[in-house]
Order: structure tokens, then sequence, then C-alpha cells
């Protein structure tokens, strides 16, 4: 479901915020944060629904006169409230929305009918559209306490290159859309998002270049800007939003930037088969590795489980499986929980869910006034988690940029952990080039929040060479086994670690006080990490000052570096807290499979 023009549109509603609505504090970027007045960070939820009567049944009629424009005003009236209702268990305060065109397209104006869809661009009707539909309704917005996002009203081409028809379409369109006074004064309370799904952008000469997408975005930029805008603007990125690794060496220049990014099942390596809180963090770092210096908002997502029934073709005419109504297929207790944890972990994205009418039950609001989940008894469908997940993120206690950035965990142990005990029975492992990190994390965690490091190297800040996530498997007496996936420092899963590993993961168990460490592979299962085979066990002992880790495929010898050396003498290391292990410097990448195929919309 490709949009055209959106709105985002945000707010915090109370019950008695009907009766008295209150405009949002303006917003502002602020390192990775988008920021209010009050300079606290504002994370944005919702979902999308936009003033094309497809999107919306026909509700107001399909016309676009002045009677059509009042019916589609008072519908959002009703929508705005509906979205956070605290009292029915609505915490929405976001709503993207796309006209697709409808209210300035006059297909006589397409040179040929097989031209891309802007072409058909009447701009005195657009002029219209944004000064009698899209002025007040976001106008309303902003009474209601809803931040507005803005994004033209015609859709990515295809394939576009630096200079091209497409490109100089939209700049006019941001010259009328920032230059119009109404939208103006809203100031931080309205952001506007300068394209839809870009896929491929070519240099100027028709070839491809690093820094062709930002020589496309940048003048979209100056010209919002010099039109007299002074909002917050978030940036595409290339593969349908899914890819902004070339504003890395080629960064957009604006003091007030976020990035809007697109988010569906199968992309980021990721889907119900494989979900993955570890390697969804993993993945999107690197696909989006703007997520370590700005603002992001997922500005679509959604999913429902597959159900019986015909198959249909996506808008790439790929066949896909039935499900209950969404565009893409997953679970929320796999592919959601993963997601919503990828962005739990970061901590500065905001996101949207569907739109209104797979998120609620838009026939039965507007006939009953009862706001509900669209899918009712579909747990694993996205509408029920999106009430709850909502309503959590509502009720988190506002933080200034400096505490959500602060790098100790809300469930910090402020000392080192002194027995094996305390290790063995949630471990996982975080390697660096100078240290091994062997942690103490919630077993049903995924978390890489401690280290172990060589007891005379303790004070070391070194960049980590590899990390190990672990995720229990099961529990047999006092003996607790689990699997440890490795990465390498730029997030590729490894294929072997510490030398007598093979495999992209090992399994893990515990007993009394000794930890075992086992090679997981998929023609020998390890129990309990008791069988020694190929010599890829390491037996961990309490000692004074930390632990030693015996080889016991040559028992007289200790792990001596993580490069998986061995020393005829013991070698301490030594565990280190939550408290001591600093997040912001957690980095990893994922492999290069994971890199969404484009146009695989599942």
């Amino acid at each position: 479901m490709r949009y055209a023009l959106t709105f985002l549109l945000v707010g915090a509603f109370s019950a008695a915020a009907f009766a008295a609505p209150k405009a949002p504090s303006p917003l502002h970027v602020e390192g990775r944060h988008l920021v209010d007045e009050n300079g606290y960070c504002v994370r944005l939820r919702g979902f999308m629904y936009g003033p094309h009567p497809f999107f919306n049944g026909g509700r107001w009629g399909w016309g676009t006169d002045d009677d059509t424009i009042r019916r589609c005003y008072d519908f959002y009236e009703k929508i705005f409230k509906a979205m956070a209702d605290h009292s029915q268990g609505s915490y929405c305060n976001m709503i993207r929305m796309t006209d697709d065109g409808h209210w300035s397209n006059d297909d006589k104006l397409k040179p040929n009918k097989s031209d891309p869809h802007f072409y058909a661009c009447d701009w005195e009707r657009y002029r219209r559209y944004v000064d009698k539909v899209l002025a007040p309704i976001a106008e309303n917005a902003v009474r209601h306490g809803i931040y507005v996002i803005i994004r033209p009203s015609y859709n990515n081409p295809g394939e576009t290159s630096v200079g091209c028809d497409f490109q100089k379409h939209l700049e006019k369109e941001w010259s009328i859309m920032a230059s119009n006074k109404r939208l103006q004064r809203l100031g931080g309370r309205l952001l506007f998002e300068i394209q839809n799904e870009p896929t491929k952008i070519l240099g100027a000469d028709g070839k491809e270049s690093e820094s062709a997408l930002t020589d496309f975005m940048q003048p979209l930029v100056d010209v919002i800007r010099k039109s007299g805008f002074r909002g917050v603007i978030l940036a595409p990125g290339l593969g349908y939003q899914s890819w902004y690794e070339p504003y890395i060496k080629h960064p957009l220049k604006d003091g007030n930037l976020g990035y809007a990014v697109h988010v569906y099942p199968g992309w980021y390596g990721q889907s119900d088969s494989n979900a993955d809180t570890g390697r969804f963090i993993a993945n999107f770092i690197r696909q989006i590795p703007v997520v370590k210096t700005a603002p992001i908002v997922v500005t679509e997502c959604d999913w429902s489980p597959e159900k019986p029934g015909a198959s249909r073709l996506n808008e790439f005419g790929q066949e896909v499986k039935a499900n209950h109504g969404t565009w893409a297929t997953a679970s929320t207790s796999k592919w959601g929980v993963a997601y919503k944890g990828m962005m739990d972990y970061f901590g500065n994205i905001s996101s949207l869910l569907g739109d209104a009418s797979t998120y609620m039950d838009v026939d039965l609001y507007l006939k009953e006034g009862k706001v509900r989940p669209r899918f009712f008894g579909v747990p694993e469908a996205f509408s029920e988690f999106a009430f709850k997940w909502y309503k959590e993120w509502d009720e988190m206690k506002p933080l200034t940029v400096a505490e959500a950035d602060a790098p100790h965990h809300p469930s910090a142990k402020r000392r080192a952990l002194s027995t094996l005990g305390e290790l063995s029975a949630h471990p996982f492992l975080l390697v660096n080039t100078e240290t091994l990190s062997l942690c103490a994390g919630a077993a049903d965690a995924y978390s890489p929040e401690l280290r172990f490091v060589k007891a005379n190297e303790a004070s070391k800040q070194a960049e980590y060479c590899s990390l190990f996530l672990f995720q229990p498997i099961r529990k047999k007496g006092d003996k607790v086994a689990g699997r440890l996936r490795c990465y390498w420092p730029n997030g590729i899963l490894r294929l072997s670690w510490m030398g007598n590993m093979n495999g992209d993961s090992v399994n893990v168990s515990s007993s009394g006080d000794r930890l075992f460490l086992a090679p997981a592979v998929s023609t020998s299962r390890v129990p309990y990490g008791e069988d020694v085979k190929n010599g890829g066990v390491w037996v961990a002992q309490a000692v004074k000052g930390g632990f030693t880790f015996r080889s016991s495929a040559e028992p007289r010898r200790y792990l001596s570096g993580v490069d998986g050396a061995l020393s005829d003498r013991p070698v301490v290391w030594k565990a280190l807290s939550r408290d001591e292990f600093d997040p912001t410097r957690f980095n990893i990448q994922p492999d290069e499979n994971s890199r969404k195929t484009k146009g695989t919309r599942r």
C-alpha cells in the first residue's frame, strides 16, 4: 500500500481532552529524538487514513466540491476523537493520511495515457486542495492536541534520477505546500515527509551513484526551507524506504531532520520463521544506520496471520497467501514481539500500525460510538496488540534526552557479580578485541548489557569484536539450557567462534557451580553441553577475583584470549554488572542476506 500524500497526526488525549483540547507542544530534533518545548522526548504512534474516498469506502462521496470537503472534514473530526479515546482503550497519537492525487488530478493533462501519475496534476486544483482540504484538517488536528506530518500527493513512479521530471514536480509541490501561511503558522506542530517509497535513484547522468539519494532529496529540503517552513522534515530512503546507508557518506544538510522508514514482515531479514529481537536490531541498524543519530518514524507497517482462503496478488504481481485483511502476513507472538523489542531497544523510533480500518472497527464506531480493535478475537493480528502497546507507551514516564540516552539499564545492579551461580542461570557472552564478556541478564531476554573482562583490564573500553545473544530453551532439574548466537563486530553472523566452536550458535547449560558451553550443529545435538565431541566445551569455574575457562578437550589448558587462544596457566576473567556497560557503544550489523529484497512485501 504505497501512499502519496501523508499526514501523521499525533497527540496525547485524556477523557477531559475532548472537552478542552489543547494544542501540542512544538517539536524539534535534538540528537536522536523528537523533543517538545519542555525538553521531553516524544514518540509517535497510531495509524494511517487518507482523504481519498477509496481508502474510506466513499463515506463522504467521490467528488471534490465544497460539500464533499465539508463531509470529509466532519468525518476526520470523528476519527480524531476515536483514535485517542482512552476511556475505550485507544491510545493512538498518530494518523497518516494520503490523497493519492484525488483532489488535484486531471488525466487530460497527461501527454500520454501511459505516463506516470504525477503528470496529471492540475496545479490550480492542487493549491485549492492544500488551502481548503489539507490546511483545515491539519489545523483541526492541532486543536485536538495532535501533531501533523504531511507528505506530497504524488507517488514515486519507479526508478528516477537526479534532475528528472518527478524531482522537478516534487519541488513545485513543496514550494506550494511550504509557502502556505496557514501551514506555516502550525510551526513545530507540523512535520513534512518529503517523498514516498523511492525505489532506485540514479545520478544526473543516468548512472548509479553513491550520492544520488542525497542529490535528489537535498533540493527538496532546500525548497521547503526557502519557502518559509521551519518545522521537522522527515527524509525517505531507497528500497521502498528500507535502505538508508547512502546518507552516511553523503548526509543531508539540515538542522531539524529525521527519517521516515517502512517496515513489513519479510523485510530486514525477519519473518515468523526466524523472528528474533537480536537479529532484528542487527539488521535494522545496518539498513537504517541513521537510527544511531536521528529520530525515526515508521510510517507503514501492519500484519495479520494466515487464514483459509484464496491467495491474492500484491501490487508487484506476486502471489501471497490469504490473511485477515492486512498488507503483510505474520503473527504477533513471533514477528510482532520481535519488532516491538527492536523499537524498545533503540528508544527513538515512532511507529504506526495499519490504517484506521484495520486498527479499529470504523463502522462500529460511526454507528454506536464504540472503539474496538478491528480484528477483535484474533490476537495474532496487530490490532489488539496495538491497543495494548500504545497504552504502554502512553503511560511511560516522559524522558529528557539525557535520560533517554543514559547508558544504564533501569534495572542495573551497581555491583560486580561475584559467584558463578549468579552467572549460570542466565548466561550470554559479549566479546571485544581485548575482553571476553559473560553476562547475567534475564533468562527470557535478548540483552547485550553485561560483559566479562580480564580482571586486569576491567577499566578498559574497547570496540566489541563479537556479540553473543542467549535464548533459553529448557530447564531440567538444576540445569538450564539455551542457545547462543554469535555475530562479528559488523553484525554478520559468524560461522565459527572462539577457535574450537563451529556453527552459528552454541548450546549452553549450567549445573551447580559450573557453566558449560558447547557447539550446536544441525547434525549433532549437544544435550546440556555435556558432550565434548569436537573439543567444543569450556567449563567455567569460580576462582579468587573472577572465573577461569578450562578447555574440556585439553583439560590442563585455559582460555586466554577472545580468539580462542589457550594457556597452560589459568587466566582470570571478571564479571561486571549492567551499570558498567555502555549500550551506546553497541554497534552490530547484520549479515548481507538480511538486506530487504526490493518489491517483496508479503
